[in-house]
């Protein structure tokens, strides 16, 4: 095409009107053009023009710029670099090539005597556009992290100014996709290099005028060199680099790590070489073996063994998973150093998976596995472990363990997979080291192709070894525990998300007082105006993924909460003539400032106002009063009247269109807009948007009014909804509008559980199951979690069939079930009986002080498709008194504290505890429940013992199987009538799947062992033998010591439970200060009960109170024991002896030495016979003496020590009675 000979171009940069200054406003790229899109014409007549050849200049200006009429700036200034970018400049060839014309530019570039920036500024300055040449510094194809800049420059681009505004522009870069690839076959246009955003454009090229940075603070070259080597790509990914901004990493102890956080659906790999040369430390070993890359939600984590000491290059590419890039090619982010000083301690390639990516990532759930585990690296001690999926549809799974240089064939005989609705992978690691597990899955829809959903790393330890610092970045040092719940995980994991909320404080004189004639209305005065706030969609803060919390009163006080409701419902009692006066009456009569607390009082007037009795005295035509009348006939929703009053509030607010599941939604049906449309508010308040829905937070009540009329419940839970559970009900037409990080498909909403309004209310979330259809084989266990404050929650559930029979072989199908909680988690196992399509409603109230008859409303469903009948029909649960196992409603209220963390105890080495922690002591009974079919023969043994403040209920089963343990309690120290009955506070089931050894442990009465009241009250306490259960093996002889705080005395019985013979001969009391010992000899095999009776020196009553009882079980080795010495009344007032303790007709030593503490005596005797021997004080409580007994062993001969205590001098007292 010719330029017509009128076309004469004038170059406006050599003109003597100067350029503007180099000051730049601050709106990014996106904002003032948005993704450019609108320029796809001009792009395809540049295309058009670069594939013409032109004679002249003048004929190539005028075809490219001029020809179209392009009139704009910006379409001038890109046609120009959509040329630059797709032409082979070294192609081009004019007719004529006189110095210093545009012409010779051209062929001054072609013999690299110019540059591409001065091409660029030569052709805008033809089309009118001011543009500059910039030079300085850019990291470039030959640049490295770490390396410095030396000479004046080393390229040039350009800053171009296109509606009063400053841009950058790099053709040349972008003709070259990004400096980094040299061959003619790979140019592609990088939009990135056009009109690039300063604060991106700093990161790879600086110039010598800093002024030309266009940031609010100029860096300098030593910072410029520091910052991360990032590529084009990386800012389109909208990546962070978390704590690794700089571009060199330095390994600790040979290991290098780092993170790569992301808020798009992305995919990552890497690649890394060695800038030393190959490592050679062992053959075949490749680089990418050592790095361990773990996907995590919103987080990729990458870390290095170094194999040796030295430098490397390490690479990061990416792709975005949800763009309309179809190819599989991965794109360079970013690019670091690692210095590495030392190799790693634990230097050796990963298990050779079938990824590189360790972690469950999104796949795995797209696929339809839920995993348990989140983290990709795990660690535990014991060689059975076991990692647990949740299926979301039917599938089928396979896993394959790996590990270096081990063949598959030993480790396949070393994992199993149980393919129920819960999967289960067991793995038997032979050895210790690291291994790998493939996760690979099947739909049943697509017959028995299996695709590889996830894979994770497992490190087994010895019981002596720590983990290495490579692991425990890891697994931040913690040892996988399976018995933990995922209620504590998740809790924390909220914690973590939590964000802050700066919400002003509401100064209580702001409160609206409450006025004493409810029906007297605030009339505004003449000069109050009301303006509505209106925010365009430019203007208004983007949705952003929020973390929600669990409710408004973590901000403001309930008290605060409760006068705006009062005020709101006061108002809403009474008719306004018009929307100002309702208006006035409501906000701007009141003193508030606060956004929060107007849209208080918006939100609880509309759910408090009846719709038909909105009424005003003139409505015009687009007037608020026409939005509130039009409620009444459906022209308008609640959602457009609280916009409409948020609007005349100053409160920025959307109404939000989509689809809500209604009361008779069934989960997994289609739902159509027609039918399922709904709309709500998104109101955006000190920087964050929330969700709200006036109209759902009326819950309508099954009874009605006298009139007819429906009652209503007000759900205080629709009142900024966390949006991770209002997508359980709501679902945007707008994706944003989810405000969730991971948003919920279409699919993935219709096939969630079934939740109500009282799910909300409840602060209940879906812990374990996010799909409504669970596809069940055996046991299955739905986790619900709830805030831990909410203690007094309680759970029932009903199971149905399809065919609405809720009765297996004439058994409730709810026995094949349980509900079991924890301090904020719900546990719901459940067996069912056999195949066939059931429907499980779960219910829940709260308990609280003031609402304890509550009634169960419903919370949730989901649909069981039981898939096969069971080989082994399940046994239902013992039948109890309730559904829910655990605590109960009145155990919190006798101030008790559960010792075990479920309401299901399982046996160990036989025995189960159920332990209960009190705060003073408290009566307490239990009984036991049995499976359906069994026998009372069946029943186990219950040992009930009392250790310091904890009650102990020990479960000795006789066979294998599920007994039901219900405890009641009563507190001693009530005085009102209705309190002094046992009342049910807990129940328990103990599992016992073990196999149970015979034993014949003895029926004992409840409360019997262990401390009883008077011992707490006396300041007793055990100092040896705390459990009251002692099992003797070895030996025939135990010494149990109490504490005492007071002066006492005590009495013992010990008897034999078989024959009730009593043995108290056998036990021998001594008395030191504070401490007491029983010494107790066990003459035969078999059970004995030690009773320890006792009182104060203060008592002058010979009364002896219940204070501790033992049952001993002697079942080892039996030595000869024999009698103590009788002890009588004064022995037991602190004496203590210490030789002899026994004698008796074997003893056989001629001469005895006895040596004895006796407090307060004036004299201690030996009587034998008529002869009588005084013992030698050795100190105020101390006597010795030695007696010559030769003669009497074998005469059944009495010895008495016996002591004066003043007074008459002949008189003395029997303290201990010896026969030999």
């Amino acid at each position: 095409m010719e330029a017509p000979n009128t076309f004469y171009p004038a170059n406006i940069l050599k003109t003597n009107r100067g350029i503007p200054p180099p000051i730049r406003l601050g709106y990014t790229k996106a904002e003032a053009y948005g993704d450019l899109s609108q320029l796809r014409s001009v792009d395809q007549h540049a295309l058009e023009v670069a594939n013409a050849n032109h004679e002249t200049f003048k004929d190539l200006l005028w075809h490219l710029v001029y020809s179209r009429s392009l009139f704009s700036d910006l379409e001038k200034a890109r046609v120009i670099f959509k040329w630059m970018t797709t032409k082979d400049l070294n192609t081009i060839r004019f007719n004529t090539c006189k110095e210093e014309t545009a012409e010779a530019e051209f062929v001054a570039l072609q013999n690299k005597e110019t540059t591409y920036a001065k091409i660029y500024a030569l052709m805008c300055g033809y089309a009118g556009l001011y543009c500059v040449v910039l030079t300085g510094y850019a990291k470039g194809r030959n640049f490295h992290p770490g390396d410095s800049f030396n000479g004046d420059s080393n390229h040039s681009w350009n800053a171009v100014y296109i509606d009063d505004n400053w841009h950058f522009v790099d053709t040349k870069w972008a003709a070259m996709g990004g400096g980094r690839n040299n061959n003619k076959k790979d140019i592609t246009r990088e939009d990135f290099y056009f009109l690039t955003d300063p604060d991106q454009f700093i990161y790879s090229h600086w110039p010598h005028q800093q002024e030309w940075q266009f940031l609010n603070r100029q860096i300098s070259l030593s910072e410029f060199e520091e910052l991360p080597f990032v590529k084009p790509h990386f800012f389109k990914c909208n990546i962070h680099l978390g704590w690794t901004k700089m571009p060199i990493i330095y390994a600790n102890h040979g290991i290098a790590s780092w993170n790569i956080k992301t808020s798009k659906p992305i995919r990552l790999g890497c690649k890394i070489v060695s800038v030393n040369g190959p490592v050679n430390v062992k053959k075949d070993v490749d680089l990418r073996t050592l790095i361990l890359q773990e996907s995590r939600p919103d987080e990729t984590k990458f870390s290095f063994r170094a194999p040796k000491a030295g430098t490397y290059i390490f690479k990061i590419f990416a792709k975005l998973l949800d763009s309309d890039d179809t190819t599989s090619t991965l794109k360079e982010i970013v690019e670091y150093k690692l210095v590495a000083k030392e190799p790693a301690e634990d230097a050796m390639p990963l298990p050779p998976c079938a990824h590189n990516i360790w972690g469950p990532g999104s796949r795995a759930r797209k696929l339809g596995l839920d995993p348990v585990r989140r983290s990709g690296v795990l660690a535990t001690y014991d060689h059975d472990f076991k990692l647990k999926f949740q299926k979301l549809k039917s599938l089928s799974v396979i896993c394959r363990l790996r590990r270096y240089e081990l063949p598959d064939t030993i480790l396949e005989r070393c994992i199993s997979v149980t393919n129920a609705d819960t999967v289960t992978v067991h793995l038997n690691l032979p050895e210790v080291g690291e291994y790998g597990v493939d996760v690979y899955v099947s739909d049943k829809k697509d017959g028995r192709r299996f695709v590889h959903a996830c894979q994770y790393l497992v490190l087994y330890l010895s019981n002596d070894e720590d983990m290495t610092p490579f692991f425990r970045q890891f697994c931040d040092g913690q040892i996988i525990d399976d018995g933990c719940t995922g209620g504590e995980e998740l809790k924390k994991a909220e914690n973590d998300t939590r964000t802050v909320w700066n919400i002003p404080h509401i100064d209580p004189e702001e409160l609206p007082e409450l006025r004493i004639d409810e029906h007297v209305i605030s009339k505004p005065p003449p000069s109050f105006e009301m303006t509505p706030t209106s925010y365009s969609d430019e203007l208004s803060p983007a949705p952003a993924p929020d973390a929600g919390f669990d409710s408004v009163y973590e901000f403001i006080d309930r008290r605060t909460i409760e006068s705006l409701d009062a005020h709101a419902e006061m108002v809403a009692n009474n008719n306004h003539d018009n929307f100002r006066e309702l208006m006035w009456d409501l906000i701007y009569s009141t003193k508030i400032k606060n956004d929060l607390a107007k849209l208080r009082l918006i939100f609880r007037w509309i759910t408090s106002k009846k719709v038909e009795d909105i009424t005003f005295k003139a409505v015009e035509p687009e007037s608020p009063e026409e939005v509130l009348i039009w409620l009444k006939d459906g022209r308008s929703t609640h959602a457009h009247v609280v916009y409409t009053m948020c609007c005349f509030a100053g409160i920025h607010s959307r109404v939000i269109q989509g689809i809500a599941k209604g009361a008779n939604h069934q989960i997994g049906k289609e739902l159509s807009s027609e039918e399922n449309q709904h709309w709500w508010n998104a109101v955006y308040l000190y920087g964050r948007w929330c969700l709200l829905d006036s109209y759902l937070a009326n819950i309508p009540l099954v009874n009605k009014t006298s009139s007819g009329d429906f009652k209503y419940s007000f759900n205080e839970s629709y009142f900024l909804v966390d949006p991770n559970k209002f997508i359980y009900s709501h679902f945007p037409n707008e994706q944003s509008w989810q405000l969730l990080s991971h948003p919920v498909s279409m699919e993935e909403f219709q096939m969630q559980p079934k939740a109500t309004p009282h799910f909300l209310m409840f602060g209940l979330q879906f812990l374990s199951h996010k799909a409504g259809i669970l596809y069940t084989h055996d046991e299955t266990e739905i986790q619900l979690t709830f805030p831990a404050k909410r203690s007094g929650l309680k759970f029932v559930f009903s199971l149905i069939m399809n065919s609405g029979i809720d009765e297996y072989n004439g058994v409730k199908l709810n026995q094949f079930g349980l509900v079991d909680c924890t301090s904020n988690v719900a546990y719901f196992k459940i067996s069912l009986p056999d195949k066939g399509l059931y429907s499980l409603n779960i219910f829940a109230k709260e308990d609280t002080p003031m609402a304890k008859d509550m009634s169960f409303s419903l919370v949730c469903e989901y649909l069981l498709h039981q898939e096969t009948t069971p080989l082994v029909p399940p046994v239902p649960f013992p039948l109890c008194s309730s559904l829910m196992w655990g605590p109960g409603p009145g155990f919190y209220q006798l101030g008790l504290t559960p010792g075990n963390s479920r309401g299901v105890v399982y046996t160990k080495n036989g025995k189960a505890d159920i332990r209960i922690k009190m705060m003073k002591p408290m009566q307490l009974r239990y009984q036991v429940k049995l499976s359906p079919g069994w026998n009372d023969a069946a029943s186990p043994m219950v040992l009930y013992k009392i250790i310091e403040n904890s009650a102990i209920f020990t479960v000795i089963p006789k066979r294998s199987g599920r007994y039901g343990l219900e405890i009641y309690a009563r507190d001693p120290d009530t005085q009102e009538k209705d309190d002094m009955r046992f009342r049910q506070i807990a129940q328990y089931l103990v599992e016992c799947n073990e196999k149970v050894e015979d034993n014949n442990f003895p029926s004992l009465s409840p409360g019997f062992l262990g401390p009883q009241p008077k011992f707490i009250e006396f300041g007793l306490k055990t100092l040896n033998h705390h459990d009251p259960l002692i099992e003797l093996k070895d030996f025939n002889h135990v010494e149990i010591q109490l504490g005492t705080s007071i002066d006492m005395k005590f009495n013992i019985q010990l008897v034999e439970v078989e024959t009730a013979r009593d043995l108290s001969d056998y036990v021998f009391i001594q008395t030191q200060p504070s401490i007491v010992t029983f010494l107790v000899n066990i003459p035969c095999l078999g059970f004995f009960k030690l009773q320890i009776h006792g009182n104060t020196f203060r008592d002058a009553s010979s009364t002896s109170l219940g204070l501790f009882n033992y049952l001993i079980f002697c079942k080892g080795d039996i030595e000869p024991v024999y009698p103590y010495p009788r002890q009588l009344g004064h022995w037991k007032e602190g004496c203590f002896m210490f030789e002899p303790l026994i004698l008796h007709r074997k003893t056989n030593e001629p001469e005895v030495k006895f040596r004895v503490h006796v407090p307060k005596a004036k004299k201690v005797v030996i009587f034998v016979e008529q002869n009588v021997q005084e013992l030698i004080s050795r100190g105020p409580v101390q006597w010795e003496g030695v007696i010559n007994l030769e003669k009497y062993y074998g005469t059944d001969t009495k010895v008495i020590l016996a002591a004066n205590y003043g007074g008459d001098d002949e008189r003395f007292a029997t303290l201990l009675e010896y026969r030999v």
